[in-house]
């Protein structure tokens, strides 16, 4: 089964932008985003810190292959990615939805399932985790979510609330616009 993810301006927009924005880039080292790494594990789980630090790798082989810079600086930190059980050949592939894709979805959805919509792209939540969210988890001087718990189904067809995949809580954070 495909597991659909969308990748939106967020991450950078609000973690990876504010602590290298200001230098050039061809001088962002691979210190600066060793730091940037550990400033996320302090906070988020390691798999959303896995995908930013992919978002950021991304966005540097862009730059090498535009000939913006000579090679990638995410290269030359000591970062692992960390290892999924759906990274098997027989669980399929990750696939990223374009603005423009989820554009079309969204134009296409109930005005009532849009707000949810918005709130799981924004924050990467998972359904489960989005749709048993409540106004106490939001923390607007943080600016963010803590994800504590998800609908879990029960053998017996009912439902419970529990907590996330994960088995942990993480705070998700949330951007201003």
């Amino acid at each position: 089964m495909w597991e659909h993810e969308v990748r939106n301006e967020q991450q950078p927009r609000d973690w990876i932008l504010p602590a290298i924005g200001h230098l050039p880039l061809g001088e962002v080292g691979g210190p600066d985003l060793a730091a940037i790494i550990k400033k996320l594990r302090a906070v988020m789980a390691e798999t959303t810190v896995t995908r930013y630090f992919s978002c950021t790798h991304a966005m540097f082989e862009a730059a090498v292959r535009e000939k913006k810079i000579d090679d990638n600086p995410c290269k030359r930190t000591d970062f692992k990615r960390q290892s999924f059980a759906a990274d098997t050949p027989d669980e399929g592939e990750h696939v990223y939805l374009t603005p423009a894709e989820y554009r079309r979805i969204w134009d296409n959805l109930h005005h009532a399932a849009r707000p949810l919509a918005d709130f799981m792209i924004h924050t990467g939540t998972r359904f489960s985790e989005a749709t048993a969210a409540s106004p106490d988890q939001v923390n607007t001087t943080k600016r963010q979510v803590m994800v504590d718990k998800a609908w879990k189904k029960e053998k017996d067809g009912s439902w419970r609330i529990g907590p996330p995949k994960s088995g942990k809580k993480r705070p998700v954070p949330v951007g201003t616009g």
